[in-house]
């Protein structure tokens, strides 16, 4: 995966969700919450990503 001009996209996206006053997802973390989660984890996740080891957390079934 190349990042090179897809850089900002998550962050177009954030801003996004915020504006749409967005709710927050099936882990429970919030909008506000995601900004210092990705500063803290982005470099694993990306890595994961670029390589084809990333494997989003399984949802609980209600």
């Amino acid at each position: 995966m190349h990042y090179g001009s897809r850089a900002r996209e998550p962050q177009r996206a954030l801003k996004q969700v915020r504006q749409n006053k967005g709710a927050p997802g099936i882990d429970g973390m919030t909008v506000k919450e995601l900004p210092g989660y990705l500063k803290e984890h982005w470099r694993v996740i990306r890595e994961q990503l670029e390589t084809g080891r990333y494997r989003p957390k399984l949802s609980t079934a209600i």
